[in-house]
């Protein structure tokens, strides 16, 4: 019987893995085709899924489905925003429902390496409101999306929360959190457990903390039915500080109601230190530290669009002393009051009072107060600061990574003014603030000022210094203004100097320097040094970052001995040119003339001279990473590559009838023109328009007149050579009449000597003779000059001809 039951539960188990695998390969692209549309038909969204998987062994008869690299892209205003990036999302589904009824009822969620950006802007709008509307409102029936859950999870994620709207930022990294409950019932307990590896929390700009390890195990009673959700006498641990609270929310409609008290739970002056990350991270062990505090504070109201709770937090510090164990400086007799409140529940009643405030930083006092009300709309500021702090001294109570600084600063400030009237330079503010002896190192780079004075009015602070940086001293002189906005309430703040530079190196610049990473990426491949002298304007924001945007700028740059390495688009301009013998360039000293505005550094025209030759220059370049360069020069004749040669006598023969070629001497003009991106320079290389417009012309005119000289040459060649052969015809017929005519006088002179019968007869005979032959010879040589003339005629009227 047993061995039957055995065999029976055997068949049943195998039967039972024989369908799952089935269920599982028959039902995965299904599953997988349907939680794709059913996000993307539900969500104003981008939604990409790299991969979707289903399995049903471990859960059955439940099914595990798994998204991997789940990603949710906000659109318009929110396009730059990512609201989820998730590594792994698991969820734990009711198979049998979603094959019967084509209803997903989820049972887990379980989260992985989630990055989520919970983001409001200035106007209220929310990046996770992203679900889609529709026109008809659909039925619990009609709806196949349940939520089932017992138990959820969220490991090693990252959430960032940013408020515009209020001025609020918080930042949680490596957190873990759990819950575990019945989400299928509408009252019930959810137990949660979180921890946080690192949390950041800003107000107005400003940290409240930053760098919090916090725990967090607490019970919360749920009331779906009244939307009503409590947290009961829990205890939050920041670092070493214990926080008692106890927090209640109801939200029957758009209203919030909320009640929140919370106190510290120790008044032991170190726990409260342990929130101040300079402190906790830097031999927190070692910190002697006494004195009292008192930390509580309340809320309590409606939280809608114009309405927030009543409020008021108090912390009070007394007597507190530190020092570091084995080390002489010491902070004491400290005494803090803090108190921000708000009775009425309208933002612009809220009011921050710190007061007092006053210790010794080993011998050196320093004291003040501060005032403020409507700290979120147009602050009411009234305060003063005094004192001589010894900074090195204060570096060794709150250092920061990457950050050291010693020196005097010695401050005596009043303040008293509405921010509003304090930017337009009315209020009362007055004061002085001076640095001396200053040293610091900011990432491995030195900074030291010998004197640095600040004169506070209304509007503005006028600074003057001298800045030794990155061995070069920069010397500044200028104002500063809304430092009250960017203080108080974390508004940027605007610098406008005048900065004189004798020399820089140029790599040292583009390493440490945004403004020339940003607006000069070319000094990335070159090696020397410049100086400059330039006004500059630009803001800062909270963060102390140059807003490069803002950036206005006009002034002098002069360049050393500059070479020119590694550069892609020098490269390309070398490569395209076709110079022949070059393949880097040097750079002579050049004074160039720039402006930065709008977004873009132009240079005015400049002429630069290289080792290639001189080149004339203009053109911008922008923050858009645009290039929109012209430059021209002139290449020598034997330095200009085959192919700027070939086009040059193509073109001219071309044109030219005969196929004259032309003779190229001196200095060819040449153009250069840089378009499109610096990741993808667009360069175009060519002879000059201009010139060979100009070429064209003016040796196209003279190579005519050159064809025809030739032609006219070759016509009056063939003319005289005509003309000597008429004259030779002429020469030759007027011989041979000479001689016919000779030979016929001759013979009768000859045959008259001949009858004569005696010697007196033969003597009148032969003086007759000799005259007719005179005669004929006279004749002949008549006939002759006269035939010679004629050819000499012919012959001078060929060569006259034109």
């Amino acid at each position: 019987m047993f061995k039957k039951i055995i065999g029976y539960f055997s068949a049943f188990l195998l039967s039972i893995l024989l369908l799952s695998f089935i269920l599982g390969w028959i039902y995965q692209g299904k599953i997988k085709e349907k939680a794709i549309s059913e996000i993307n038909k539900k969500l104003e969204a981008k939604v990409q899924i790299e991969d979707v998987s289903v399995g049903i062994f471990r859960s059955f008869p439940n099914a595990n489905i798994q998204l991997q690299n789940l990603k949710i892209i906000g659109i318009n205003e929110f396009k730059n925003d990512t609201l989820a990036n998730i590594s792994n999302f698991k969820l734990e589904i009711n198979l049998w429902k979603f094959i019967s009824a084509n209803q997903v009822i989820i049972k887990e969620i379980a989260i992985e390496k989630a990055k989520i950006k919970l983001h409001i802007l200035k106007n209220g709008k929310a990046n996770w409101d992203i679900s889609k509307k529709t026109t008809q409102e659909t039925t619990t029936s009609e709806s196949p999306l349940q939520i089932a859950l017992q138990y959820y999870q969220l490991k090693e994620s990252e959430i960032i929360y940013l408020d515009e709207s209020r001025n609020f930022e918080t930042h949680l990294i490596g957190l873990n959190h759990l819950g575990k409950g019945d989400f299928q019932n509408e009252v019930f307990d959810l137990q949660t457990e979180t921890e946080v590896e690192h949390w950041d929390l800003a107000f107005l700009g400003k940290p409240i903390f930053s760098g919090i390890r916090a725990q967090l195990e607490a019970p919360i009673s749920m009331n779906f039915k009244q939307m009503e959700f409590k947290f009961t006498n829990n205890t939050l641990l920041l670092n070493e500080l214990p926080i008692e609270f106890s927090y209640s929310v109801a939200m029957p409609n758009e209203n919030m109601k909320m009640d929140f008290t919370f106190k510290a739970a120790k008044t032991e002056i170190k726990n409260l230190f342990s929130i101040i990350p300079s402190l906790y991270k830097n031999d927190f062990e070692k910190l002697k530290a006494n004195g009292e505090f008192h930390l509580n504070g309340s809320m309590n109201g409606i939280l809608n669009d114009t309405q927030i709770p009543n409020f008021n937090i108090k912390l009070a510090l007394n007597n507190a002393n530190l020092a570091y164990e084995g080390k002489p400086d010491k902070i004491s007799n400290l005494q803090v009051g803090f108190e921000a409140n708000n009775p009425t529940g309208k933002v612009e009643n809220t009011e921050i009072h710190i007061a007092p405030f006053s210790t010794l930083v080993n011998q050196n006092k320093l004291n003040g107060e501060l005032h403020i009300k409507h700290p979120t709309g147009d602050p009411i500021l009234n305060g003063n600061i005094k004192g001589d702090i010894d900074l090195q001294s204060l570096y060794r109570f709150f250092s920061k990574e990457n950050l050291s600084y010693s020196g005097k600063m010695y401050a005596d400030i009043q303040f008293d003014g509405q921010l509003s009237q304090l930017k337009k330079g009315k209020g009362k503010v007055s004061g002085k603030a001076v640095v001396e002896n200053f040293k610091g190192k900011y990432q491995n780079q030195s900074i030291e000022m010998a004197k640095l004075i600040g004169n506070f009015s209304p509007q503005k602070v006028q600074i003057q210094t001298s800045v030794n940086y990155l061995q070069t001293l920069f010397h500044v002189k200028g104002s500063i203004e809304n430092v009250f906005g960017y203080l108080i309430k974390g508004e940027d703040f605007t610098s406008k100097v005048g900065i004189d530079v004798k020399s820089l190196s140029i790599p040292k610049a583009f390493e440490n320097i945004a403004l020339v990473q940003k607006y000069l990426p070319i000094a990335g491949s070159l090696q020397g040094d410049i100086a400059t002298s330039f006004n500059f304007s630009g803001n800062f924001n909270s963060k102390f970052d140059l807003i490069l945007p803002s950036v206005n700028a006009e002034g002098i740059l002069n360049t050393g001995q500059i070479e020119a390495k590694g550069s892609e688009i020098l490269n390309k301009i070398i490569t395209l040119s076709n110079w022949k013998g070059q393949n880097q360039i040097s750079l002579n000293p050049t004074k160039m003339n720039f402006v930065i505005k709008d977004g873009f550094l132009i240079f005015k025209p400049f002429d630069i001279h290289t080792n290639f030759g001189q080149f004339a220059v203009s053109g911008k370049n922008g923050l858009n990473q645009s290039l929109a360069y012209s430059i021209q020069t002139e290449i020598p004749v034997e330095k200009l590559g085959n192919k700027w040669l070939t086009q040059l006598n193509e073109k001219f023969i071309n044109l030219i009838p005969g196929g004259q070629k032309p003779t190229i001497k001196g200095n060819i003009p040449f153009e250069i023109n840089i378009s499109g991106t610096i990741p993808k320079p667009l360069i175009q290389a060519g002879l000059s328009k201009s010139y060979l417009d100009k070429f064209n012309a003016k040796d196209i005119q003279q190579a005519i007149q050159n064809v025809v000289k030739s032609e006219i040459k070759k016509q009056k060649n063939k003319a005289i050579e005509e003309a000597q052969r008429l004259a030779d015809q002429e020469m030759a017929k007027a011989r041979e009449e000479a001689e016919r005519i000779k030979g016929i006088a001759y013979a009768e002179a000859d045959k008259l000597v001949e009858q004569a019968g005696n010697p007196l007869a033969k003597f009148a005979a032969q003086k007759l003779a000799d005259k007719l032959k005179r005669e004929a010879d006279k004749k002949v040589e008549k006939i002759l000059q006269d035939a010679q003339d004629r050819a000499n005629e012919k012959i001078e009227k060929a060569k006259s001809l034109e």
